[in-house]
């Protein structure tokens, strides 16, 4: 019996109090922005981006304050900076709980993502834009930025940045053509002159030996006419010696 009357104790909390009501409550950070600053879109996209996830989902919610064309955000941010000892740069200017960043690149989201989950489980949570609002000192507008520029501004980055390596690519193409085409004509002279060069001894070798074969001839001329003179006084010697014979 004590039992049952506990179950029912148990389900009537659950029905006045659901189990959400125990849970931890989703605290704010604060992003001070310009209306047309590319790294304020950045950083409100990777925002966007990492709420949609599961594990970050209950974690945080982000407020936006723009403060190029808003007096109170502007004032409001002034004095966030004076309480956290910052020199305000420029913005982005992101604040969760006690801690800022100035600016954004890629390279924070680590660094904010470990100061979201250190302020929602802290015990004890210090809201220095929340405290500093509920003293009723500031008028001020919540504004949510249109990303969808960003994404525009990607593609069209991404198509500029492929357009110019295929106009890079087409350059260094046109090159290596060029050099392949020098190289060519080169050795194709080289060739020729190649060519040239073997005719022109081939010619010299034949000239050298026509005139060798030239020098030649009348040195065996001479040897043939003595050799004919030899032979003539020989057979006049034989006559004159028959002759004094017979008489």
């Amino acid at each position: 019996m004590k039992k049952i009357k506990n179950i029912l104790l148990f389900l009537l909390l659950t029905m006045i109090f659901p189990l959400n009501a125990f849970a931890k409550e989703t605290p704010n950070i604060y992003i001070f922005k310009g209306s047309t600053c590319t790294y304020c879109k950045r950083a409100i996209k990777f925002f966007r981006e990492l709420k949609e996830q599961d594990a970050y989902k209950d974690k945080f919610n982000l407020v936006e304050y723009e403060v190029w064309h808003d007096d109170g955000n502007e004032k409001l941010e002034e004095k966030v900076a004076e309480k956290l000892n910052d020199k305000l740069d420029g913005v982005p200017y992101i604040v969760i709980g006690d801690t800022s960043f100035s600016g954004y690149v890629a390279s924070d989201n680590e660094n904010l993502k470990k100061a979201i989950n250190d302020y929602y489980n802290a015990e004890k949570r210090n809201d220095v834009v929340g405290d500093l609002l509920k003293t009723g000192e500031f008028t001020v507008t919540e504004s949510y930025a249109d990303i969808s520029s960003l994404n525009e501004e990607t593609e069209q980055a991404a198509s500029s940045t492929s357009s110019k390596a295929n106009k890079k690519l087409d350059s260094y193409f046109a090159i290596a053509i060029i050099v392949v085409a020098v190289i060519g004509f080169g050795y194709i002279v080289y060739l020729s002159k190649k060519d040239s060069m073997n005719y022109a001894k081939k010619s010299i070798k034949r000239e050298k030996e026509m005139l060798a074969k030239k020098e030649a001839k009348p040195s065996e001329e001479k040897t043939t006419s003595s050799k004919k003179t030899t032979n003539k006084k020989k057979t006049t010697t034989k006559k004159t010696t028959n002759k004094k014979t017979s008489k």
